[in-house]
């Protein structure tokens, strides 16, 4: 059978925190690719004074927790546990990583 329906303020609460937490997510995916790039850059013009990737990495965390406590609210609330148990460890894994490729740079 169908599952039940929902009322249309939690429907819109689940299409709000859907786009925050998926904008959130596409903003922390350019800011870890700029800090990746920046970190393993061949060329010393690309980012002469790194600065890409410091505030890349600085900026990558309030956007990141942003994605983090946003993002599964997005889905059915049955799987609200589900959705914090991947997109936190992904953050946090993610920032440490960032974080490693910051203190490692040159």
């Amino acid at each position: 059978m169908y599952p039940p329906r929902q009322s249309p303020g939690v429907l819109a609460v689940r299409i709000v925190t859907g786009v925050v937490g998926g904008a959130a997510a596409l903003l922390w995916l350019l800011l870890a690719f700029a800090v990746l790039s920046s970190r393993f850059d061949t060329n010393p013009a690309g980012d002469p004074h790194g600065y890409v990737l410091l505030f890349g990495t600085l900026m990558s965390v309030p956007v990141g927790a942003v994605c983090a406590a946003t993002l599964p609210f997005a889905f059915p609330r049955q799987r609200w546990p589900l959705g914090f148990a991947v997109v936190v460890p992904a953050f946090v894994v993610g920032t440490v990583l960032l974080f490693a490729a910051f203190l490692t740079a040159h």
